[in-house]
Order: structure tokens, then C-alpha cells, then sequence
């Protein structure tokens, strides 16, 4: 599997407000590296991290990232073609969101 590329998903933030996550990942072997990037639903930049410790097993896929309010959220998951299904590890405990490849 190969996780370069852009990647998006619909979340809700802190407020209950919807928010996009777009991750742009870089595969380089088992290597990943990129960036997230949180918007609100009328495009307004609310944050942007790089990845951290990113790598690609197979199918899988592992990362953190640390958001400017200190938050450390570790992201484990599966990619399938066009797919990636991840549960994110923070504070609150386990979240899961399904990311979609944007062509």
C-alpha cells in the first residue's frame, strides 16, 4: 500500500462544529512524513502540524501528531486502495474516522 498523496475527512471539533482534516502524507518506503491540516466548514485555516514518527507497515499506518494547543494524538490504521480507516488515540480516548484519497 502507499499512502503518498492527499487525504480528507469530516470531523467534529471541540464545539460540535464540523471541521475537515486534510492530511498530506509522503511515503518514502516505510518512511511517512506530510502534514495535517484543520479547516472550518468555511475554509478558515484552525490548525496545521506536521507528522511525527510516521511509518507504513504493509497496510498499515502510524503517526502522531501535536496540535498547538499541546494535544498528542497518536493515529494507527489500515490503507485499503482509496481508504484509510484510523483510530486516533488523545486524551478523550479512541476516536475513528475513515480517510477518502482525493484524486
Amino acid at each position: 500500500a502507499d499512502a503518498t498523496g492527499k487525504w480528507t475527512c469530516q470531523d467534529k471539533g471541540p464545539d460540535d462544529n464540523v471541521v475537515i482534516l486534510t492530511f498530506v502524507f509522503k511515503q518514502e518506503g516505510t518512511q511517512l512524513t506530510g502534514t495535517l491540516t484543520i479547516k472550518d466548514n468555511s475554509d478558515k485555516i484552525l490548525e496545521s502540524t506536521s507528522i511525527r514518527s510516521g511509518t507504513v507497515d504493509g497496510d498499515k499506518i502510524y503517526f502522531a501528531t501535536v496540535l498547538s494547543d499541546g494535544a498528542r494524538l497518536t493515529h494507527r490504521g489500515t490503507i485499503h486502495a482509496d481508504e484509510i480507516t484510523l483510530t486516533v488515540m488523545s486524551g478523550g480516548g479512541p476516536s475513528e474516522m475513515t480517510l477518502k484519497r482525493l484524486k
